[in-house]
C-alpha cells in the first residue's frame, strides 16, 4: 500500500455477494504488516468459505474465527442469535503470532 497502513480495520455486514474479491483487494490495500482486520457478518451463503480460502491463499492473510460466545459479555442485546453471526480476525501471516 502507498502511505501509512491502518492499525485496525473494522467491517460489519460486508459479505452480501458470493464473490468478495473487491473487499479483499481493499483490505490488502489498506493493510500493512501490523494491521488487524475484524469482520463481522451474518452467515448467508457459501461465499464466506470462498472469502476465507482466498484471504488465506491469494491475499496472504492469516484468518481466525473468533467465537461469538466469547463476545457475549460485550453486548446487552439478548435477542441476538450468536449461531448466525461470524467474526473473523485477519492479519498478515508474518505478524499474526505477535498480535495474539
Amino acid at each position: 500500500s502507498q502511505g501509512r497502513a491502518f492499525d485496525l480495520l473494522l467491517g460489519a455486514d460486508l459479505m452480501y455477494a458470493s464473490d468478495n474479491s473487491a473487499l479483499l483487494e481493499t483490505l490488502r490495500a489498506l493493510s500493512g504488516p501490523h494491521t488487524q482486520v475484524l469482520l463481522c457478518f451474518s452467515a448467508r451463503h457459501e461465499g464466506e468459505a470462498r472469502f476465507v480460502a482466498l484471504a488465506r491463499g491469494t491475499y496472504g492473510f492469516s484468518v481466525r474465527d473468533v467465537s461469538m460466545e466469547s463476545m457475549s459479555n460485550c453486548t446487552s442485546d439478548t435477542t441476538a442469535q450468536p449461531s448466525i453471526y461470524k467474526l473473523l480476525s485477519l492479519c498478515s501471516k508474518v505478524t499474526f503470532r505477535d498480535i495474539m
